[in-house]
């Protein structure tokens, strides 16, 4: 296949190790994306009035737990597969 990155004679997404760093990766990202809505509806709500100030504080404490998950986020996947490392391995 054109484009396929090959490792030990098979394409790269064929090694076990592989597929589960990119499950962890579409795992990790889909929290990500649903944290987020959930602070923008609680930011809704508190616009709206429909909250309290123990919600305020959360959205706050939530605000800052998501931007650290999203900043840390290639570094929680797996740092042994840089593109470095990949082009090394692959023959690249």
């Amino acid at each position: 296949m054109p484009g396929t990155v090959w490792l030990l004679g098979r394409p790269i997404i064929e090694h076990l190790a592989v597929a589960q760093v990119l499950a962890r990766m579409k795992v990790v990202s889909s929290v990500a994306v649903a944290t987020t809505f959930r602070i923008l509806v609680t930011a809704d709500r508190l616009e709206s009035g429909e909250s309290s100030r123990d919600a305020r504080a959360a959205r706050r404490t939530h605000v800052n737990i998501n931007k650290y998950w999203k900043s840390m986020g290639g570094k929680i996947w797996c740092p042994v597969f840089s593109p470095a490392a990949l082009k090394r391995f692959s023959g690249g």
